[in-house]
């Protein structure tokens, strides 16, 4: 239920509580990490471009960015 929140709540920008949120979904479901790196990058917070920045960088990513 949690992944179901996350995603809707990252439409609602400026508010700590689904920063956090969004961060600790990133941080633990390495499954859909992906997924919480969109929704992230929805949320629009500057304070998660560091940690999306160092995951990119990740030796085990499937993908790289160019």
């Amino acid at each position: 239920g949690r992944d179901i929140f996350a995603d809707i709540l990252s439409n609602y920008p400026g508010d700590d509580r689904i920063y956090e949120l969004l961060k600790e979904r990133f941080v633990t479901r390495d499954d859909r990490r992906a997924l919480f790196a969109s929704y992230l990058a929805k949320f629009g917070d500057d304070r998660a471009i560091p940690m999306l920045k160092e995951a990119a960088q990740s030796p085990g990513l499937p993908y790289r960015m160019i």
